[in-house]
């Protein structure tokens, strides 16, 4: 609600803002205003926002909407595993070494690997893209 009273504040001045979203939700923040959003995600899916911000921007939302869905899930799924060991574990994963996270926060055991695993292949997310090109 916050993120739409600021669009529609700002889309009354007489200059142009730029209102980003906190968190990947496109296909509800930019038909009203928003014009892109600080993505987590990208780091580890840039493919799949890039086509979702795309769409977006062209105003395809029927398009978009199994993306956003998509996106949608994998927050929830990065959040129930420790939104930062799931996302370094997820990189490293990619074969991109990125070390322990930041206490108080600990890595994934072998096993919260595997099922992060597990649920970002149901997504239909995993392998991404990127290792699927590599391979």
């Amino acid at each position: 609600e916050y993120f739409f009273d600021v669009a529609r504040r700002t889309s009354e001045l007489p200059r142009k803002f730029a209102v980003f979203a906190g968190i990947e939700h496109l296909v509800q923040t930019m038909p009203l205003g928003g014009c892109g959003a600080f993505s987590l995600l990208t780091v580890v899916f840039p493919d799949l926002i890039r086509e979702l911000y795309e769409l977006c921007e062209r105003g395809d939302y029927a398009a978009a909407k199994p993306l956003q869905y998509q996106v949608s899930q994998l927050l929830l799924t990065i959040k129930q595993f420790k939104m930062h060991s799931a996302t370094k574990a997820m990189v490293e994963m990619q074969g991109r070494p990125m070390g322990l996270p930041r206490q108080p926060n600990l890595p994934l055991t072998p096993g919260e690997r595997e099922a992060l695993v597990a649920r970002l292949t149901e997504i239909g997310v995993w392998p991404t893209r990127s290792l699927a090109q590599a391979a």
